[in-house]
């Protein structure tokens, strides 16, 4: 299970979205999901920047108001749990 999942959110030009995980350690996975229904994961149509220990910002300058996207984060933590324990978001 990820430690932050936003859900799909309506695209709203330039967001903040507060994880409040406490770090800065953490491994996030975008997701974009256009009009038709359409996913897709590691997309360049979004982005974030401007992570912190509280929030992450998401832009995007290519996606249109009412598309969707997603933002699911894991605590990297020990990198033994992360790839073999309960974080592992394989």
């Amino acid at each position: 299970m990820p430690d932050y999942d936003s859900g799909w959110l309506n695209w709203q030009s330039e967001q903040i979205l507060n994880h409040n995980l406490g770090t800065k350690e953490l491994f996030v996975h975008v997701m974009y999901k256009n009009s038709e229904g359409l996913v897709q994961t590691c997309t360049r149509l979004v982005h974030w920047w401007s992570l912190d220990e509280q929030s992450i910002m998401v832009q995007s300058s290519k996606v249109s108001v009412g598309d969707e996207f997603r933002i699911v984060i894991w605590k990297l933590g020990d990198p033994a749990n992360f790839l073999f324990g309960i974080n592992n978001p394989m």
